[in-house]
């Protein structure tokens, strides 16, 4: 079972506790997030920035092209899961960004935790995607 497998299967239809705090599930949830976002990435992208706010997630990721002479980004952002549950799974924005503190970059898109890496491989390949939402 993959790391999105099992974090889908552990947290789908779960029902956060809520708090002024970012409570010892959540942390848990964001890391195992984190963890299967990575791996689906390709070989030369990395996440180079992950933000747990206050039940949501957000980061940013970088891929290398043309041996280190040229950098793209990708932004991406989940709702807070007490409230969107189970958005984190279908409905995960991602966007062009032009570094690793653009917070307002290029065209809002969506896709699904199970395509992630493929969305993120064809938004830097510059290539059109359906926007799952």
């Amino acid at each position: 079972m993959t790391k999105t497998e099992k974090i889908i299967a552990q947290f789908k239809g779960h029902e956060f506790q809520t708090g002024s705090y970012k409570t010892p599930e959540f942390k848990t949830f964001a890391r195992k997030f984190k963890n299967a976002i990575q791996e689906q990435l390709g070989s030369g992208d990395e996440i180079v920035s992950f933000n747990t706010g206050h039940f949501y997630c957000s980061g940013f990721i970088r891929r290398i092209a043309n041996l280190g002479r040229s950098e793209k980004y990708i932004y991406f952002s989940i709702s807070d899961v007490r409230f969107f549950r189970n958005e984190w799974i279908g409905s995960i924005l991602v966007r062009t960004a032009k570094g690793p503190q653009d917070y307002t970059g290029g065209r809002n898109q969506y896709t699904d935790l199970k395509n992630f890496g493929t969305v993120v491989d064809q938004i830097f390949e510059g290539h059109a995607f359906t926007i799952l939402k």
